[in-house]
């Protein structure tokens, strides 16, 4: 009775529960092992364990049988493959016994079925490593941020490509770029481009290259939306983009549109060149974001070297001045000096910047002077009889005019009223 009620449990229960030998030859498979794997056994077929394993459990599973031993109990991971081609992923317990009669190596085999908990794992590793991804994209986004924006103007275009080369990396683009696009004279420069190993640059060539209004793609662009475009062998061959990436070999394309308000810049975006790329969704959603981060940084660089031009006019025109004018601390130690200041004192600038004021001054007077120079609140006028001499020992005679420029500069105008 005892015997008969092991062997229902056997037959019946959840577990896929096998006897096999050391070559993997089955010689007993329980209903829920043939329900599983989608096969029946009859009782005078010949199946071996080895036709049901996947290809990447059997040679484990083949030296963990070859080396057990009677008695030995050891654990394993095995993946079956069902009739219909999908795989089972089990955990097994296996023990090792040698028959009593014919001293054959026996191995019996307890399954269980852990497909749905693996691919429930498998789903949260997925999960996680999008979430990493999206973690590492935004600490990227950021970092390329506070390079744009933070760091040194003299690097601005080499931290440009950096990024470009970094995010590019991430989607595993070929090539990344920004365009500029020209709306009044219709010209569109490649101003940025990183391309990886092996991809010819086209960024010197694509300059001044005239477009249309009646492309779509630049209607696209216009109107703020992405142009994405899977195979750019299957575009017409007049086609304009097909005529401009031919000559790269670009298989495939993403771009998103640089518009501040409602102006179109230009635009940022990938090329494929080594494959097609069949889905854009994720290098759309990057590229939209990094054509504000990127168009934002621009905008700032434009900024500053417009400041530093007109600021390079504006001490052009203090230097051309027919009046003496030039700078100093607090300490009295010039800072800038223009060229009528050198005339009129016979110094050079290379001579008087760093050095005192005071070396001009008459000593008796002196003090008084220096009073004078450090009341000054917004302007102060000083007339001297003689404000001192000349490198060649000539005195000279000024009138001053002075202002304090923040709280340790001072600015002075002054010329020889005797040259008036």
């Amino acid at each position: 009775m005892f015997k008969d009620y092991y062997s229902e449990f056997i037959e019946k229960t959840a577990y896929m529960i096998l006897l096999i030998d050391e070559d993997g030859n089955i010689y007993h498979a329980n209903e829920s092992f043939q329900k599983i794997i989608g096969c029946q056994f009859e009782a005078s077929s010949n199946h071996s364990i080895w036709q049901f394993i996947n290809p990447y459990s059997k040679q484990l599973c083949k030296t963990e049988f070859s080396n057990a031993r009677h008695g030995d109990r050891f654990e394993l991971v095995m993946v079956l493959t069902r009739s219909d081609g999908s795989y089972v992923y089990t955990d097994g317990k296996f023990n090792c016994s040698y028959d009593d009669v014919s001293g054959q190596k026996m191995i019996t085999c307890i399954l269980q079925d852990v497909t749905e908990l693996n691919e429930r794992e498998i789903e949260f590793n997925n999960l996680k490593l999008q979430l990493d991804e999206k973690t590492r994209y935004w600490k990227l986004l950021h970092k390329t941020y506070v390079a744009l924006i933070n760091e040194q103007m003299e690097h601005f275009d080499d931290n440009m490509v950096k990024a470009l080369e970094q995010f590019g990396k991430m989607v595993y683009a070929d090539r990344a770029f920004i365009f500029e696009y020209d709306m009044d004279q219709l010209l569109l420069h490649n101003t940025y481009e990183w391309c990886d190993t092996d991809i010819v640059p086209k960024c010197k060539n694509m300059q001044n290259v005239p477009f249309s209004l009646e492309d779509s793609w630049i209607q696209n662009h216009i109107s703020g939306l992405p142009v994405y475009i899977e195979n750019v062998s299957d575009l017409p061959d007049e086609d304009y983009v097909k005529t401009v990436l031919k000559p790269y070999g670009v298989k495939s394309m993403v771009t998103y549109p640089m518009i501040s308000d409602g102006v179109l810049y230009g635009s940022v975006g990938f090329d494929s060149v080594k494959i097609s790329r069949s889905n854009a969704d994720v290098e759309k959603q990057m590229l939209s974001e990094l054509s504000a981060l990127f168009l934002n940084a621009i905008h700032r660089k434009r900024m500053h070297d417009q400041l530093i031009e007109r600021q390079l006019r504006f001490n052009g025109y203090i230097n051309e001045a027919p009046i003496g004018i030039f700078v100093c601390g607090t300490d009295f130690k010039f800072h800038e000096v223009n060229k009528a200041f050198c005339k009129l004192t016979g110094y050079s600038a290379q001579e008087l910047v760093n050095e005192s004021l005071t070396m001009l001054f008459d000593q008796a007077d002196l003090e008084r002077t220096k009073l004078k120079f450090l009341s000054s609140e917004e302007v102060y006028t000083v007339k001297f009889d003689y404000v001192g001499r000349r490198k060649d020992g000539t005195p000279f005679k000024a009138l001053i005019a002075s202002a304090t420029v923040g709280e340790f500069e001072i600015i002075s105008f002054c010329y020889d009223p005797l040259e008036i």
